[in-house]
């Protein structure tokens, strides 16, 4: 059997010797996230291919193209295993797709024109651009050429194995020859850099899954920051035109690590995975929840109380303390707002609280200012109903905010 013949039962048929795959999740202080992946496979003896002295090449999974930071890959007994440089990489891939399509258009390896061996160089190269147009070329020019009769859905799945290396590389490491026919575990990790918006009562973050179908069974885990927690796992699972959503059985008060295992409906199938985060219920969401209505129902005292005083005790004065009192608790309110984690994620979650905090802290200030200045009646009357106005603004905003990132466990909780 040739090396081709032996890629294609490999990468094909991964899931008959690929058993699981677990991938962890590790959200960072940063935003990024480092992926855990464990692969627990069985290398066939018959379709070992050879690597250097003593050892056989096994391609493991597929990774989108385009630079890995934080790269490592370590093979049975944690010890680090070599990998495969990019050409070399590449020469797999391209072996694999020249020898699949000769078994889609019937022709042997020796007749291959000329331009598919070109075109499948540029599809496998890291250049992203240079592949998708080698793949529309490709496709042409075989649909164009009359090699006799093509089963279609041999077709459909050769090109859908082209677009994937179009996309992503095929991830070649070297283990020891004696593994062969034994059970072992490949780990490898890796850090994704990410830039997403958090500005959001209820975030949500997703991941394209290319590797999603090369194991028999799929497992995902997350693990949130310290001062958020999990609402929603959810996973769908796209094979062909059939779409398949699978969604994590998590307690309706939240957690802190969620795990998900699928089973890969094909070898074909590729998922996306969404996470949904929430704040904790402690903290600041409580917090400026509380501080914005008890401003808003201290300035409600200080209007009903000032209607009450013209109309039972005309001409008395309040004392001068008052207006220490109310800047005093202004600035309690701000101190809350300065006691913001380090964490960029989890303050960008928890930036509109902190803003709900920061008006209700302006508006007790504004109102210690506001008695200190001599105004007259009624021009003084409607300032004080202009700031109960805007405290009652903010302690909705608060109040909605803190539902919406309710919402998802409101759902949740059983009857």
């Amino acid at each position: 059997m040739s090396d081709g013949q032996k890629l294609i039962e490999l990468i094909l048929g991964s899931e008959d010797w690929i058993h699981r795959q677990v991938e962890r999740v590790d959200l960072q202080p940063t935003g990024d996230t480092i992926h855990n992946i464990s692969m627990d496979l069985t290398m066939p003896v018959e379709l070992a291919l050879a690597g250097s002295r003593d050892a056989v090449l096994v391609p493991v999974t597929l990774l989108q193209k385009g630079p890995l930071s934080c790269f490592s890959v370590v093979g049975p007994d944690e010890l680090p295993v070599p990998l495969l440089e990019s050409g070399a990489n590449s020469r797999l891939s391209a072996t694999f797709l020249r020898a699949r399509a000769a078994a889609t258009y019937g022709y042997r390896p020796a007749d291959e024109p000329f331009e598919v061996g070109l075109f499948i160089e540029d599809i496998v190269s890291a250049d992203l651009r240079r592949g998708r147009q080698a793949t529309e070329r490709l496709r042409r020019f075989l649909q164009d050429r009359d090699l006799g009769a093509v089963d279609p859905v041999e077709a459909a799945t050769f090109f859908s194995m082209v677009e994937v290396f179009s996309r992503c590389f095929l991830m070649a490491v070297e283990l020891d020859a004696a593994l062969l026919g034994r059970r072992c575990v490949v780990k490898y990790s890796y850090l994704d850099t990410r830039n997403d918006p958090h500005d959001r009562p209820r975030y949500e973050m997703s991941w394209d899954l290319e590797h999603f179908g090369v194991a028999g069974s799929y497992h995902f885990e997350f693990l949130s920051p310290q001062l958020l927690e999990i609402a929603s796992v959810t996973l769908t699972d796209v094979t062909g035109s059939e779409v398949h959503l699978v969604a994590a059985e998590l307690p309706p008060d939240g957690v802190s690590t969620a795990h998900l295992a699928v089973r890969p409906r094909a070898r074909l199938s590729t998922a996306a995975v969404v996470v949904g985060l929430v704040p904790r219920r402690y903290g600041v969401v409580s917090q400026s929840f509380a501080a914005t209505w008890l401003v808003a129902g201290m300035f409600a005292v200080v209007v009903v109380g000032r209607h009450l005083r013209d109309a039972f005790l005309p001409g008395a004065t309040v004392a001068p303390t008052a207006a220490a009192i109310l800047s005093a608790a202004g600035a309690i309110a701000l101190t809350w707002i300065a006691r913001t984690p380090e964490d960029r994620i989890v303050a960008a979650v928890l930036r509109r609280p902190r803003r709900h905090l920061l008006g209700a802290g302006a508006l007790l200030i504004l109102a210690g200012l506001y008695m200190a200045v001599p105004i007259p009646d009624p021009v003084r009357s409607v300032g004080w109903w202009a700031m109960l106005l805007a405290a009652i603004g903010v302690a909705t905003a608060s109040a909605v905010h803190r539902r919406r990132s309710r919402s998802g466990r409101s759902a949740r909780r059983p009857r």
